[in-house]
């Protein structure tokens, strides 16, 4: 009896190594097949992408080079695109240009606050002048010298 339980044992671990071999191949062998579906996914998915890309390259080739003087509407859709793609190549250069005046020190700063300043205050202190002529119409002058003698009494300060 003790023979026949100690060929079970054997059997058994026998059995339990080979269903762990088995399955460690079918394992791999579906990871395998999945990872093949998803890289013809990924590969797909690229090939759209980059056939996606190389349309919009067609497409502003066409819209830039084509002359399509004699066709109205592409003439104009033509125009509005070159003028929209200039806008934004401009855009892009501003944004990745520095600001010219950069202060470097505290001095700097505070100069350049009191220009700003001193040039808010100076336009603030021209107070323009608001007066009827003698046809009903409305005039406006930016100092009460260039408002006629006549009119002077009648000249009112426009408020900011």
């Amino acid at each position: 009896m003790l023979a026949v339980e100690n060929y079970y044992a054997r059997f058994s671990v026998l059995l339990s190594i080979n269903d762990n071999l088995i399955n460690g191949y079918v394992s791999s062998r579906c990871s395998v097949v999945l990872w093949d579906r998803i890289m013809k996914k990924m590969t797909f998915s690229f090939i759209w992408f980059v056939s996606f890309l190389l349309l919009l390259l067609v497409g502003d080739q066409f819209l830039l080079r084509y002359p399509g003087k004699d066709l109205p509407l592409l003439n104009d859709f033509q125009q509005f695109y070159q003028d929209f793609r200039q806008r934004l190549i401009k855009l892009e250069a501003q944004r990745s240009t520095p600001p010219k005046d950069t202060a470097t020190t505290v001095e700097e700063v505070l100069a350049i606050h009191v220009q700003e300043v001193t040039k808010a205050t100076s336009a603030a202190d021209e107070i323009r002048y608001l007066y009827l002529d003698d046809h009903g119409t409305l005039n406006f002058a930016d100092r009460l010298d260039e408002v006629p003698p006549v009119f002077r009494h009648s000249a009112k300060p426009l408020e900011q």
